[in-house]
C-alpha cells in the first residue's frame, strides 16, 4: 500500500513539473500593433507590450498573436486598439505559442 501512495505522489509530482498553465501580464501599454496575413488566408494582429509574457518559451517573444479565429476576435481587438489611443493600461493573458511561434492572447481586460 505505501509502495503505491510512493508511486502516484510522485507520478502526480512529476506531471505537474510539465503542466503548463497560462499568465495574465500585469497591466501594461501597447506600445505597438501590427496585423498579419499569409496569402489573405489566416489572419493575425500582433502587438509589442510595455511588459511581455512569454510562459510557454515560445521561440518568438518579441510580439504577442492575436488569432482571427479566436472567437472574441474583434471585441478583443477593439478592446487593445481603445486602450493604445487613449494610453490606457492592459492587463492580457497568453496561453500557448500559435504556429508561427508567438504567444499567444487569449482573453485581455482594461480598468480605469
Amino acid at each position: 500500500m505505501k509502495i503505491k501512495a510512493l508511486v502516484i505522489s510522485s507520478t502526480l509530482a512529476i506531471c505537474s513539473f510539465v503542466t503548463h498553465a497560462g499568465s495574465w501580464s500585469g497591466t501594461t501599454y501597447v506600445k505597438e500593433i501590427y496585423a498579419h496575413s499569409t496569402n489573405n488566408v489566416d489572419g493575425t494582429i500582433y502587438f509589442k507590450f510595455a511588459s511581455m509574457k512569454n510562459p510557454y518559451n515560445c521561440e518568438q517573444s518579441d510580439l504577442i498573436a492575436l488569432k482571427k479565429s479566436n472567437k472574441v476576435f474583434s471585441e478583443l481587438y477593439s478592446l487593445i486598439l481603445a486602450a493604445f489611443a487613449t494610453d490606457q493600461k492592459v492587463n492580457y493573458y497568453v496561453n500557448g505559442c500559435d504556429q508561427h511561434g508567438y504567444p499567444e492572447l487569449i482573453h485581455a481586460n482594461v480598468s480605469m
